[in-house]
């Protein structure tokens, strides 16, 4: 189960991103604009690592999930009906932030979850199932 919620969580950070050529013809955006809305996920994403990475030692690797799959459903949300580019922005700040409590929480529950003989192939197991949601997002 932690997989697939890492799976599903990086799935839909990357959702929004084939789509950006859609909205910068549409709302005729610079490209300059579409680096802006992309930077601010990452914002999202490096301030919480930053400030929130400890949360799945706080209240559990479980919560934290559930937490990001919240998080990351109103930011897509949000992103599916943003009119503007400063709404589809916010929408992937939230991503941002979604995607980054879901990583660490999703790490710390593979080392959890894994059987003992497994445990020191979780960190590379924790990025094939990253890659593989990235890919089908």
């Amino acid at each position: 189960m932690v997989s697939l919620a890492l799976c599903i969580g990086t799935m839909g950070t990357a959702l929004a991103s084939p789509l950006y050529p859609i909205y910068q013809q549409f709302w005729h955006l610079l490209p300059s604009h579409i680096t802006y809305i992309f930077v601010t996920y990452m914002l999202g994403c490096l301030a919480t690592l930053l400030f929130l990475g400890r949360t799945s030692n706080s209240i559990g690797f479980l919560k934290t999930l559930e937490l990001g799959l919240v998080i990351i459903t109103v930011g897509l949300l949000l992103s599916m009906f943003a009119n503007n580019a400063l709404w589809l922005s916010l929408g992937r700040f939230i991503i941002g932030i979604a995607s980054g409590l879901m990583t660490t929480s999703a790490l710390i529950g593979l080392m959890w979850s894994i059987p003992e003989s497994h445990k020191s192939h979780a960190p590379q197991l924790s990025s094939v199932i990253t890659a593989v949601g990235f890919g089908l997002g």
